[in-house]
């Protein structure tokens, strides 16, 4: 009985063990660690060594690859990784391999240890680094220096790296230096141009970027970097001809950044080499009261961006006119070595009591950082005339009645006026006639377009069927400002709160995006035009709030669904 026992025993010990034999075939026919080699496994101190690591799969899958316990001894400075195919005995084998490049911190034998990948170890590996000769250190180097080093809060700091070889660079990736709390602009040119340095020649390679700090104290500047590759020490093997990869740095830099002087008086700190301002105004020679003036002020800083020159310089405004911002327009470029920013926006001035109104100019104070002095900058007002609406005098009588009662050309003002009621009853008989509402609606946008003096309603309707966005909202604008007058109407949101309307909120939020957005909209206009043709038909029973100014004002008062 008991000698039963134990072969029963043994025979369930033998399935157990076949069966994990099994699931481990199973399991490593799947994947195993194929290779795992470096390139190359010696190397002298500045060089880079790629560790390459393969695992063949049946089933391709990229598993993460944890490289802290290569940090210890190495600098990592690149990890790649990628699915590969390989023909062998006329069958096609996938791997996926990982490419990290080693930038050893020492010389001498370096362990690089062993690592895993979905559960599977590597094999330890052992790279040598041999000291660096003296004569190699003068072979490439780099260098940086900023200009100046002790600028003010937001004064323009050039870094200028340099790369010295006198060897042949085959290939090669030359990273210009980072900073925290700043804002680098990188004008994109190269110089390229031979040095003598210590009785040998060097060619060189020159980049810059222009910093601005956003904090005054110590601004710390990282080293510049170059990754490329360059001839073998001493060609003796085939191994040799291989290019030797190599990894140089600078040393890094610091700057200390001094506040704005306790004297300036300006109201915006505008530290630059020089500013320029100057306007433009509207061509239009006769005003009334309700007209609006338009006014474009430009800002362009040498050695400033865009993004610290200050915006809605024009508000508010007093009892004879009201000043209305549009979205102010930024704009960088490079001249040389300098940046260059530009400042455009546009003021809506309306005019809104008649007589003689003078808009005052603009002072704007700046910092000279060439010459370190406090400057400032004007622009001339202007004095204009205003004459009262055409509506109603200043005495409170309207025009057409005292043209009626008091001169000759009454009759023709009295012929026009029963004409155009005339015309407005045939038009409301045939829009009476019309049963279908796409057809009323096409004749009330007819009349829209064909009666528009002003031509405010045909741009706005060609701007948005073309899909111009920037003109569009421009209108829209001018649109709302010549409705509100007494609101201070800056952006399509002031829009939207008037007219509580779902979708032309969305509407005017996605015409916003458009124009602010870093990401790419396709905008098509159509809707945005059926929307406000719609909302700002006449309706029954609405209140005023819940419609859009009248495009028509007019046809709004005779014309009824």
């Amino acid at each position: 009985m008991n000698v039963k026992n134990c072969n029963n025993d043994s025979a369930v010990n033998r399935a157990l063990v076949t069966g994990c034999l099994l699931l481990c075939s199973l399991v490593f026919g799947y994947s195993h660690a194929q290779t795992a080699r470096l390139e190359p496994p010696q190397i002298t101190q500045g060089d880079v060594s790629i560790l390459v690591i393969e695992l063949e799969s049946k089933i391709p899958s990229l598993y993460g690859l944890d490289t802290t316990a290569l940090e210890t001894d190495f600098e990592i400075l690149d990890s790649q990784s990628r699915i590969i195919s390989v023909l062998e005995l006329d069958e096609i084998t996938r791997k996926m391999q990982w490419k990290v490049h080693l930038y050893p911190r020492k010389s001498g034998q370096l362990l690089v240890p062993s690592l895993l990948l979905g559960g599977i170890p590597t094999p330890a590996l052992t790279l040598d680094v041999k000291p660096q000769p003296a004569s190699e250190q003068q072979k490439l180097y780099l260098q940086i220096e900023a200009e100046p080093l002790d600028p003010y809060l937001h004064q323009q700091s050039r870094v200028t790296t340099r790369l010295f070889y006198n060897t042949t660079l085959h290939q090669g990736r030359l990273r210009e230096p980072k900073s925290e709390n700043t804002q680098i602009f990188r004008s994109g040119r190269e110089r390229n141009y031979s040095v003598i340095r210590d009785g040998q020649s060097f060619q060189v390679i020159e980049r810059s970027i222009v910093v601005f700090a956003n904090s005054v104290g110590k601004i710390g500047i990282s080293a510049a970097s170059f990754l490329g590759e360059i001839d073998q020490l001493s060609p003796v093997s085939d191994s040799s001809k291989l290019n030797r990869r190599i990894f140089r740095t600078s040393k890094p830099l610091k700057l200390q950044v001094r506040d704005k002087p306790a004297t300036y008086s300006g109201k915006y700190w505008l530290p630059a080499n020089r500013i320029d301002i100057s306007q433009n105004w509207d061509k239009q020679s006769a005003f009334k009261v309700g007209d609006s003036l338009n006014r474009t002020i430009t800002i362009v800083a040498t050695g400033l961006p865009a993004e610290f020159l200050p915006a809605d310089l024009l508000m508010g405004g007093n009892n004879q006119f009201r000043v209305y911002p549009d979205q102010p327009e930024r704009s960088n470029q490079f001249s040389g070595e300098t940046l260059i920013g530009q400042l455009e926006q546009s003021f809506a001035v309306i005019l809104s009591e008649p007589g003689e109104t003078t808009i005052p100019g603009l002072t704007l104070t700046w910092w000279d950082t060439v010459q370190a002095v406090e400057k400032q900058t004007e622009l001339p007002g202007k004095t204009i005339q205003v004459l009262a609406s055409s509506s109603f005098r200043a005495d409170g009588k309207s025009d057409s009645d005292a043209q009626t009662h008091s001169t000759p050309s009454g009759q023709g003002s009295a012929v026009l006026y029963f004409a155009a009621i005339v015309i407005t009853i045939l038009l409301t008989a045939i829009l009476l006639l019309l049963r279908g509402q796409k057809q009323r609606d096409r004749l009330i946008e007819y009349l829209i377009l064909r009666f528009d003096p002003t031509g405010l309603k045909r741009e706005l309707r060609q701007s948005c069927l073309s899909n111009n966005p920037e003109k569009a909202r421009k209108l829209l604008l001018r649109w709302a400002r010549k409705y509100w007058p007494q609101e201070r109407i800056s952006g399509l949101h002031h829009i939207s709160a008037k007219i509580r309307n779902a979708e032309f909120d969305h509407e005017l939020a996605q015409l916003d995006a458009v124009i602010f957005s870093d990401r790419n909209f396709n905008w098509r206009g159509m809707t945005l035009w059926r929307l406000i043709f719609s909302l700002s038909r006449p309706k029954r029973q609405h209140s005023d709030n819940n419609l859009l100014p009248p495009l028509y004002p007019l046809l709004q008062q005779k014309f009824q669904d």
